[in-house]
């Protein structure tokens, strides 16, 4: 993994199997219509996306779900309450936001029952326990047992 450092924000990029879905903190936001049109100028029909592909589809790939309250309102997830309550400070009102996580598996590391990954904040660098729901637990699967694909780690793909 490569960190550049910025005056105000940190850059963290990676190379390994399962891609930026291992370096990201697991949150799934769908854009608001005038976002996605501005950045894809109608290349992208934002109603498809709604309607078929990203957010149906996604949704149900990835297993989308907000976090519980019994794992936000634990100790290990204090940065939550605290993020939430600085955006109510700035005249924000904060919402919950899916994410990709396996909420029996952070539930478990709450316990002592799983390897602590999440709730000691591991979530941005992957999940040794399989709480995150990276690539590597879905899309990557279903690709390799269609027998039509391989995983190689430690390539580099230059041209397709």
């Amino acid at each position: 993994m490569d960190v550049t450092e910025y005056d105000h924000i940190d850059i963290w990029r990676s190379a390994c199997v399962g891609g930026g879905s291992v370096v990201f903190t697991g949150a799934m936001l769908q854009p608001p219509r005038n976002y996605f049109d501005a950045i894809f100028e109608g290349r992208v029909n934002y109603d498809e996306m709604h309607a078929l592909y990203y957010y149906p589809r996604v949704r149900q790939m990835l297993r989308l779900s907000p976090m519980p309250a019994d794992i936000y309102n634990s100790a290990p997830f204090g940065h939550s309450q605290r993020w939430d309550a600085w955006a109510r400070r700035a005249g924000y009102a904060p919402r919950p936001v899916d994410g990709i996580w396996n909420w029996d598996v952070v539930r478990a590391e709450l316990r002592g029952t799983s390897r602590a990954s999440c709730a000691v904040r591991r979530r941005n660098l992957g999940n040794s326990n399989r709480a995150k729901f990276d690539l590597n637990q879905n899309y990557l699967l279903q690709a390799k047992a269609t027998g039509k694909s391989q995983i190689y780690p430690g390539h580099e793909v230059k041209g397709i």
